[in-house]
């Protein structure tokens, strides 16, 4: 009885595992197999921006579902831009923001060219709750600009910027980003726009962005529904073109500048190549030209949190489809702060959520969508919420494991301390040992695994064959430590986001820099929100208490068990509050960025000990 109920808690221990490594898929992918792809990808130097033949396209999508291509982004070809005549096109570059209005990107969005023949208006969006905010945002409009608010009609040309409209929606409308959005194309739908791009409040638009991107529409897209054209398996009418997003690495945070690689990487690794290989092509809810067309035939974006990823769905199971622009750059700010991360992800994880409940069943039940697609959204979608398993996966191996299974019994298990007595440091050194239990296989794949985010920027450098790739390898250090520690920090918080979205079934909309939220993890206004109800706020006193109970908890098992595995999630938890916290300045100071280097340093040390381990036996 006893052996089988070791076997059966040793089954689950492995099974939470394999979720874990399912979390970690995207990234193992696009190191194991991303150069697979790159020759499949581009033919004679010019990118197929639809999918090819279907047979081969498939066989690519299984590797690509799984990660990203690391290198083919900087090889595809941008070639369609500029190609389709652009006569009669008006488009409206909107620019939403709630008490979070950037100066330079309203700039930068005023300078794009308008397309040959056609014509382009700034429309700021203004959904602002701040009376200061609302003010600040008049003053960039500037005067003369016309003010809508119901009627949408005419403009105002300034003789030094593009045309710019103000549209500002009664305070307290409904549908967060989305309904702002659909407020403001309601308002122009009836001036003969055929295309509207979106720009998030720290987005920074090239001046060429429309020049490039029109050129992926036909003619038919901007005059017929996806009614008219062929809408069938991977072919329908253009909805909408990505562009790629790059990390602003002249951000005005540290915390900001040192994660900016992250942004960048996802779109040359994984979203390029799951558009090469037959995956899903997602509207990224900024960066992007779209169809009013499009726009008009599923209704307007749908009015929940994450609004980009169901107008994607949507129109995908109505036959219209999209494109990534590989070659049109974009840039965008990481979140500025800790908290700022703790809000993006609570709502990235809830939204995802939301969404495959209410619009799932349409985009998994549609027979215009390859099941390619359907298995990247579900995949990608679903790994959201692999928090759960892993931080239960770990409490196992803290709690129940060493009770049940006398491996975990063993005196002094996995690490054992060196003997110093009539020895030299270095002696003592070379004593270390550490109880493994892997062979050569097993430890190259947990490498490739935990170091996977780091091994895509080597590989995609190695690729580029000195090229274009962005990413310089001194910044290697410091991005891998500090995605280290976030990943570990938000076990917690990510975890009781999926706890809460599972209990209510609801989202909550958080600007990530709304200026009326910032610095709530520093203030007792966080007390007035509830923990576990639709209104969870990840930056609550109570949600950092936990975390550090938590931490506290995988520490004792590093003293309890001589498993030092825990010393990562057990620090960077405790550590977490204090990095969020604006009285001690958070990741501007030296001394917090080298303790949340701790769980890094462990990492690579456990790795190191388990290396001279195996070559010594």
């Amino acid at each position: 009885m006893g052996g089988g109920r070791g076997d059966f808690v040793f089954g689950g221990a492995v099974g939470f595992w394999g979720f874990a490594l399912y979390g970690l898929a995207n990234a193992v992918g696009a190191v194991l197999g991303g150069r697979s792809v790159n020759e499949s990808v581009v033919n004679g130097g010019q990118l197929d921006a639809q999918v090819g033949e279907r047979g081969r396209g498939e066989a690519r999508s299984i590797a690509m579902v799984f990660g990203g291509d690391a290198c083919a982004a900087e090889r595809l070809a941008d070639v369609r831009g500029g190609e389709a005549v652009t006569g009669g096109v008006r488009v409206a570059l909107l620019y939403p923001t709630r008490n979070d209005l950037r100066e330079e990107a309203l700039a930068a969005l005023r300078r794009v060219r308008p397309p040959v023949g056609g014509r382009c208006e700034v429309v700021v969006c203004d959904d602002s709750t701040l009376a200061e905010w609302r003010e600040r945002v008049d003053v960039m409009v500037g005067l003369g600009a016309l003010t809508g608010g119901g009627s949408g009609s005419g403009g105002y040309k300034n003789p030094t910027w593009r045309p710019v409209r103000l549209i500002r929606r009664p305070a307290g409308s409904p549908g967060w980003k989305a309904g702002n959005v659909n407020f403001a194309l309601r308002q122009l739908e009836a001036e003969g726009f055929t295309h509207f791009a979106v720009c998030d409040a720290d987005g920074m638009f090239p001046e060429d962005f429309l020049e490039r991107t029109l050129g992926y529409f036909g003619e038919e897209d901007w005059s017929h529904g996806a009614s008219e054209v062929e809408t069938g398996g991977e072919r329908g009418a253009v909805a909408y073109v990505q562009t790629r997003q790059e990390g602003d690495s002249g951000a005005s945070s540290r915390f900001s500048r040192v994660m900016a690689p992250a942004v960048g990487a996802h779109f040359r690794q994984q979203v390029a190549g799951r558009a090469a290989g037959g995956g899903f092509v997602m509207f990224y809810g900024h960066g992007a030209l779209i169809s009013m067309d499009a726009w008009r035939a599923i209704g307007g974006l749908p009015e929940i949190v994450t609004e980009d990823l169901a107008f994607s769905m949507k129109l995908r199971a109505a036959g219209w489809r999209g494109v990534y622009a590989a070659g049109v750059v974009c840039a965008e700010e990481f979140p500025l702060t800790w908290p700022q991360l703790r809000k993006r992800t609570d709502k990235w994880i809830r939204g995802t959520g939301e969404c495959l409940k209410l619009h799932g069943r349409g985009f998994f039940r549609s027979p215009r969508v390859p099941w390619t697609e359907k298995l990247d959204v579900w995949m990608h979608g679903t790994q959201h919420f692999l928090a759960v398993p892993m931080l239960v996966f770990l409490g196992l191996l803290a709690t129940i494991l060493p009770w049940q299974l006398k491996e975990f019994r063993m005196p002094g298990s996995f690490f054992v301390p060196p003997v110093l007595e009539g020895k030299s440091m270095v002696e003592a050194a070379m004593g270390l040992r550490y109880h493994v239990f892997w062979s050569w296989d097993f430890y190259l794949m947990m490498v490739v695994t935990l170091l996977a985010p780091g091994l895509c920027f080597g590989i995609e450098r190695v690729g580029s064959r000195g090229g274009t790739a962005a990413f310089r390898w001194r910044d290697l250090p410091g991005f891998f430590f500090a995605s280290t520690f976030t990943y570990l920090a938000g076990l917690v918080t990510e975890a009781l986001s999926v706890l809460v979205f599972l209990v209510t079934g609801r989202a909550t909309f958080r600007v990530t820099n709304d200026a009326a939220e910032e610095g709530v993890s520093a203030d007792r206004r966080a007390r007035a929100t509830s923990t576990l109800t639709p209104g969870f706020n990840p930056n609550h006193w109570v949600v950092y208490t936990l975390e550090v109970v938590v931490g506290i908890g995988f520490l004792a098992a590093v003293w309890a068990h001589r498993n030092l595995w825990f010393l990562g999630p057990g620090v960077a938890l405790v550590l977490s509050p204090l990095v969020a916290s604006r009285r001690f300045g958070g990741w501007e100071r030296w001394w917090i960025r080298a303790a949340a280097s701790i769980p890094g340093l462990c990492l690579l040390t456990l790795l190191a000990l388990i290396a001279w381990q195996l070559v010594r036996r």
